[in-house]
């Protein structure tokens, strides 16, 4: 019998330029980062001072090959 497989590259091209979150409150110790997790795949941005909204204009890449079997 023979296995057919399937395979997807899902591809993503992320623009975070602003965050905002109403009602947050930073610690003003620290610089901090934002977080991201998009397919399974973990980034984070550059250190940037607590202030909100963080001006974070960066460019993230996401690549994933994700294979089926039947």
């Amino acid at each position: 019998m023979a296995t057919s497989n399937k395979t997807y590259r899902y591809s993503v091209e992320l623009n975070v330029y602003a965050v905002d979150a109403p009602g947050t409150r930073l610690s003003t110790r620290n610089n901090i980062y934002l977080n991201i997790c998009l397919l399974g795949i973990h980034k984070r941005t550059r250190l940037m001072p607590p202030n909100l909204p963080l001006h974070v204009d960066q460019r993230f890449y996401f690549d994933k090959v994700i294979n089926f079997f039947n």
